[in-house]
């Protein structure tokens, strides 16, 4: 069976799906992906193959989602390979168009967010798989196969300083700053951490706003933006971030707790739900005078407090019981027979 996944062309979009593409690879299938180029080093580090469409900049227009021609393009080069089964990167206008009156069966795949109003254009898909932990999802197809979230590690190779064991509890920070502020705060969520015997271990694309960082022995460790977050995870006892949902999932599924803050009104629904879980806290917006410090003592609650822990491992209990993504390629089999 030839299965053709269809991707929008932000390549964090693509982890999610990888694991459902590995056991379609497993059971020997075919797969294939298509979109924009600029996912060309994103599907090989996932060992994927992917055939590119058009050229990057089409995929950076304003509205290039609504692109008639852009449209044609993909679609002339599903027609091309001839696939028994299409998967969606969640329903587009884009990936409507490709696919309508394409005598082939597709499945449309929710990593992310979801809203009711998505759906609409994909009223004709035969399947819906969220990979999404269900406490984080808010709004859902009651229909949808749910599947168990596995973080793809992706192509990378350990540091030495992760192979040692920490002298001192790590934390690990996630941040894209989107604004000078959001830039700004960064240094408040080093002092808080840092201010507590904890060891920092940071990911964010203003390594200029921090100070030096030297070897393990030191309070502050920089990590290569291309280290997946499952490898850091892995000696964690706290993650720090903006409320992205495939951060807040990996965190979940790997049990470690969570303090969400929030900049935007998406993000801010992940940080409620992961703080309904007791697995985190949740702060949107920025804390006002004395940031550093009421930060501090919110970290210092969720590493030394034991609570959030036991419910970061309870919620990871619950996940690992969810079905594995090998489980529903029958299902995906079955939908190419009756088509």
């Amino acid at each position: 069976m030839k299965i053709l996944f269809t991707m929008s062309p932000t390549p964090a979009r693509l982890p999610p799906l990888v694991p459902l593409a590995w056991a379609l690879q497993a059971h020997g299938h075919e797969v294939r992906v298509t979109g924009s180029p600029a996912l060309t080093a994103a599907t090989a580090a996932a060992g994927l193959t992917l055939a590119p469409v058009g050229l990057p900049e089409d995929w950076t227009r304003p509205g290039w989602w609504k692109d008639p021609e852009l449209a044609e393009v993909h679609r002339h080069s599903m027609l091309l390979w001839e696939p028994d089964l299409v998967v969606r990167d969640g329903p587009t206008w884009l990936h409507d168009s490709c696919v309508e009156g394409f005598a082939v069966p597709y499945v449309v795949h929710i990593g992310d967010r979801f809203s009711p109003r998505l759906e609409k254009v994909a009223d004709d898909a035969a399947a819906w798989v969220d990979t999404r932990p269900p406490a984080l999802r808010g709004s859902a197809r009651p229909d949808a196969w749910t599947v168990r979230r596995v973080p793809a590690p992706g192509a990378a190779t350990v540091p030495d300083w992760l192979l040692a064991p920490s002298p001192r509890p790590r934390v690990c920070l996630l941040w894209q700053p989107r604004t000078r502020a959001s830039a700004g705060r960064v240094a408040t969520i080093v002092e808080a951490v840092t201010g507590l015997e904890l060891e920092l271990l940071v990911r964010t694309g203003v390594r200029q706003l921090l100070p030096a960082a030297g070897p393990p022995g030191r309070r502050l460790i920089q990590a290569d933006d291309g280290l997946p977050l499952s490898l850091l995870l892995s000696g964690c006892v706290l993650l720090i971030h903006q409320g992205v949902m495939a951060d807040a999932a990996d965190a979940a599924v790997m049990g470690v707790p969570q303090l969400v803050l929030s900049e935007l009104r998406g993000h801010a629904r992940v940080g409620e739900r992961v703080a309904e879980t007791g697995a985190g806290r949740h702060v949107g917006g920025p804390l006002g005078k004395d940031e550093a410090l009421r930060l501090r003592l919110l970290i210092a609650e969720l590493v030394f407090g034991g609570h959030a822990l036991a419910a970061a491992r309870d919620w990871a209990g619950e996940l690992a019981t969810l079905p594995p993504p090998a489980a529903v390629v029958a299902h995906l089999e079955e939908l190419t027979q009756g088509a």
